[in-house]
């Protein structure tokens, strides 16, 4: 009596070079497609966390101009908003902050300060409005602009793509 031999063939338990080499493709494919919408997203965010930190300013000014009851002045510094700002109040400087060099900040009526009265007002009767942008990625990145009303409450919009 003759027993066959029976060979059992064992699963396969890598990946070949060529599936290697494919996936690898595919990889490097997607990330050149991914990486240029994750730019402006980056630049995106930065333009909000600027957008948001001058509103956290102009919150923390009016409060201490009411809590002090007298006047309050957030500055740029070096005449250029984009350098930084600081707020002062009585010759003191109660807080500075840097700006994202990555980001534009201009003021609409090219004053370099802004001050608030005792009672939380705005101390001139032109309403401020601070433009944020990023100039590099200009067509991809919506600018934000605060506008300031007279109460001194500030408020944020979306206007458009920097231009």
């Amino acid at each position: 009596m003759v027993t066959a031999m029976v060979t059992q063939r064992r699963g396969q338990a890598a990946f070949t070079l060529i599936e290697l080499m494919i996936t690898l493709a595919i990889l490097v494919i997607l990330t050149t497609l991914a990486v240029p919408g994750f730019n402006g997203y980056i630049s995106n965010q930065r333009v909000k966390s600027a957008a948001y930190d001058l509103i956290a300013t102009f919150n923390y000014a009016r409060s201490e101009a009411v809590k002090r009851n007298e006047p309050v002045t957030i500055s740029a510094d070096a005449s250029d908003w984009s350098n930084g700002w600081a707020i002062t109040a009585g010759g003191k400087t109660l807080q500075t902050y840097e700006a994202d060099n990555s980001v534009s900040i201009a003021e609409s009526n090219s004053q370099f300060s802004i001050t608030y009265k005792g009672n939380g007002r705005l101390s001139n009767s032109t309403k401020p409005a601070v433009t944020i942008c990023d100039p590099n990625l200009s067509s991809s990145v919506t600018k934000r602009v605060i506008h300031l009303d007279l109460t001194g409450r500030p408020n944020l919009k979306k206007d458009g793509a920097c231009a």
